[in-house]
């Protein structure tokens, strides 16, 4: 599929709160590889406005400096990639939250979503 596999996603996770089984069900939203995504974020750009692989247009966060010398520190002690990393992990969860609010019956839902981040090794 050339489907971006962040909107192929999203499509999934709104065709589920959207069906008629789940209308009054919470989800348990798990944003799973959260350490892969700390790896990853450093050297590839969260926000592509422009191009064929445009993605997270819509993200006005701070953005981490791609391949930066001297790199980030990844493990927690780097201020400023910290507030990047928090930034992106909390527009994520906010992308789809905000689905269900694309949903016609929206107004009528009464179920919650709990987002929890876990990392592959968790």
């Amino acid at each position: 599929s050339t489907m971006n596999r962040q909107i192929e996603s999203l499509n999934l996770f709104r065709q589920q709160l959207g069906s008629k089984w789940f209308k009054n069900v919470p989800f348990i939203l798990f944003l799973n590889k959260k350490d892969l995504f700390r790896e990853k974020l450093p050297v590839s750009p969260f926000k592509v406005s422009q191009g064929d692989e445009q993605r997270n247009v819509d993200y006005d966060g701070p953005v981490c400096k791609l391949n930066r010398y001297p790199p980030y520190k990844t493990d927690g002690s780097d201020a400023e990639f910290e507030e990047c990393f928090e930034s992106a992990c909390d527009y994520l969860a906010d992308l789809y939250e905000r689905q269900q609010d694309s949903l016609d019956f929206s107004r009528n839902r009464t179920s919650s979503i709990y987002t929890h981040f876990t990392n592959s090794t968790d």
